[in-house]
C-alpha cells in the first residue's frame, strides 16, 4: 500500500482501487444483448448509401445497441462510477429518504383515519345511550309516574285541598 500524507488522500486512494476492481469485471450478458452482438455492425453511412429504404431498420439497430451498452453500464457498475452519477448521489439519496418518508407518512395516516372511525363510531353508540337515558329520566319525573310509584308503597295522592279557605 502506498504511504500517503494525509489520511484524506489515502481514503481517495483507496476508493480509486476498489473502483478499478470493480471496472474489470464483466456483466451478465443476456439473450437479447447476444443477438446484438451477432449481428455484425455497418457503419450507418455505408449502409444509407447502399439502401435507403432501409434507413428505419439501421435507426433500430443502433437504438438497441445505444440500449444494450446503456443497460450493460448499468448492470456492470460503470455507470454508478462516473462522475456525473457521483454528482447526483446527495439527489438520489434524498429522494429516497422522501420515498420514505411519504410512505410511512401514509401508514400513519391510515391509522389515524381507523381510529377517527372508531371514535365516531363510540359516540354514535353514547349519543344513543344519553337519548335513552334522558327518556327514561323524563318519564320518570311525571307526576302520574310518580303517583304510580308511591300508590305501591301505600301512599295516594291529594287530589281536594286540605282546608278550604272562606272569604
Amino acid at each position: 500500500m502506498r504511504n500517503c500524507a494525509s489520511p484524506k488522500e489515502q481514503n481517495n486512494h483507496n476508493t480509486r482501487a476498489v473502483a478499478n476492481r470493480f471496472r474489470n469485471i464483466e456483466p451478465p450478458v443476456f439473450e437479447e444483448e447476444t443477438e446484438l452482438l451477432r449481428t455484425p455492425k455497418v457503419p450507418e453511412s455505408t449502409e444509407s448509401q447502399a439502401e435507403p429504404a432501409s434507413s428505419g431498420e439501421s435507426m433500430q439497430e443502433s437504438t438497441n445497441s445505444k440500449t444494450a451498452s446503456w443497460s450493460r453500464k448499468l448492470l456492470g457498475g460503470e455507470m454508478l462510477t462516473t462522475r456525473k452519477a457521483l454528482k447526483q448521489f446527495p439527489l438520489i439519496v434524498l429522494i429516497v429518504v422522501c420515498a420514505i418518508l411519504m410512505v410511512n407518512n401514509r401508514y400513519a395516516v391510515e391509522r389515524l383515519r381507523k381510529e377517527v372511525i372508531a371514535t365516531h363510531k363510540r359516540i354514535d353508540q353514547l349519543s344513543l345511550e344519553q337519548i335513552q337515558l334522558k327518556s327514561q329520566y323524563q318519564q320518570s319525573i311525571k307526576i302520574s309516574s310518580i303517583a304510580q310509584s308511591l300508590d305501591t308503597i301505600g301512599i295516594h295522592l291529594i287530589t281536594e285541598p286540605p282546608l278550604t279557605l272562606k272569604n
